[in-house]
């Protein structure tokens, strides 16, 4: 452990002596590919420090990310992180594959009650309970105005609220090699409660876009893309089962062509590309035979996956923007946490789950951070700042979720 720390940190001081070099030097990791390398090679040693203790070593990826990236010691800049931002959507491709490929419909509906009980109470329970605290937010973010925009205000909070990382979830199993019934129903609520996330999306942005009057334009548009996403990972899975029928050798290096494609292609032909992964890797887990050795050969390039993954996230925080929100940051962590403790201890049928299940939904990344940006765009006058609390609390929410999700992990006994 100690000699990772030592490489780790000869890696960060190496790295920020180059960054502040004057001369030709100066702009050496400000170049895509040497940036990129850097980030990685030093969020790979960071992790390692934190191999055998109770931390993830995915929060290891993740401080490094945050130390090397802009808003701390700047050795990685803003515009190497936009042009190394395909790298991360690929990723969470691969992340997203393994989510699906987690899920087994038998026992999915084995599990169904405290699956939906889950997803059913802990939705209501943070509709009460961000309803309750409306007027404190209201007060600590200095909004004014009539019960329009104060409805407005409660929706987007509580769509924050309710969001969670499929792809953080994922990651911290697939590096624990957890497996179990607490896991197999952790992983049923990540995946439908993933669907419903996307459709709340598509109604509130639909919603904050048209002030007064609803927009179905926009939502009738968003769910389109949520149909194709599904068609095109039904036929990606078609495609990975029929390379896994015919060949034994080069299965990853397939999967990763076909993860590249699926990230090359979403945004042109306008499919959500998690929701297409996960769509995959449930088809093959549940239509083929094949589910064991398409995620076997995930979780054996699971390191690189989510290296890339974490380091990018860390990198991409902003931690300037909880600075100037930070009381209402913090009110809203508080909130979100009870929200997610109360609604999983009433719906959760397991005892394993009622008591440790919460810590499994904490954390936050990029499809919150899609939503953040959204609301930013469309909501009027108070867009960037509510804007600026979600992605605070996508912050705080990373940096506490991995480790008490592995911490849920092993109480719960799935880790051996």
């Amino acid at each position: 452990m100690i000699h990772y720390a030592i490489i780790t940190l000869f890696l960060v001081l190496t790295g920020y002596l180059f960054s502040h070099l004057s001369g030709k030097t100066q702009h050496l990791l400000s170049k895509e590919t040497a940036g990129f390398g850097y980030m990685v090679l030093s969020s790979l040693f960071g992790g390692k420090i934190l191999s055998g203790t109770v931390l993830p070593q995915v929060t290891g990826y993740l401080f490094v990310g945050i130390l090397v990236g802009p808003s701390f010691l700047g050795i990685i800049d803003q515009a190497t992180l936009l042009h190394l931002s395909f790298v991360d959507e690929l990723a969470l491709a691969l992340i997203a594959f393994a989510a699906g490929a987690k899920v087994d419909v038998k026992a999915l509906k084995r599990n169904i009650r405290d699956v939906m009980g889950v997803i059913v109470f802990q939705t209501l329970a943070v509709i009460l309970l961000f309803g309750l605290s409306l007027p404190v937010f209201l007060k600590f973010l200095g909004i004014k105005g009539d019960f329009s925009l104060y409805f407005m205000v409660f929706l987007v909070l509580m769509t924050g609220a309710i969001a969670k990382s499929p792809a953080t979830t994922i990651a911290v199993i697939m590096e624990s090699r957890a497996e179990g019934r607490f896991t197999d129903i952790i992983v049923g609520i990540t995946v439908l409660k993933d669907v419903l996330i996307v459709f709340l999306f598509t109604l509130v942005i639909a919603l904050i876009s048209a002030g007064t009057r609803f927009n179905f334009g926009v939502f009738t548009n968003l769910s389109l893309e949520l149909l194709i996403s599904i068609i095109s990972g039904l036929v990606f899975s078609a495609l990975i089962i029929f390379y896994f029928s015919y060949f034994q050798g080069g299965r990853f290096s397939f999967v990763l062509i076909v993860a590249f494609f699926i990230a090359s292609i979403s945004h042109h032909l306008h499919f959500h590309s998690i929701m297409a992964a996960m769509t995959a890797g449930m088809a093959v887990r549940n239509l083929s035979s094949f589910g064991h050795d398409f995620l076997e050969s995930l979780y054996e390039a699971s390191v690189p996956i989510l290296t890339v993954f974490f380091s990018m996230t860390g990198a991409s925080m902003d931690l300037k923007v909880v600075k100037s929100i930070l009381p209402a940051t913090i009110f809203f962590v508080a909130v979100r946490l009870f929200s997610l403790f109360a609604g999983t201890w009433a719906g959760a049928r397991e005892p394993q789950v009622k008591k440790f299940g919460w810590m499994a939904f904490i954390s936050q990344a990029g499809l919150t951070l899609g939503f953040a940006s959204l609301v930013g765009d469309y909501f009027q006058d108070y867009g960037i700042l509510l804007k600026n609390l979600i992605i605070s609390t996508v912050i705080f929410s990373m940096l506490i979720g991995p480790p008490l999700f592995l911490v849920a992990l092993k109480k719960a006994g799935d880790i051996r």
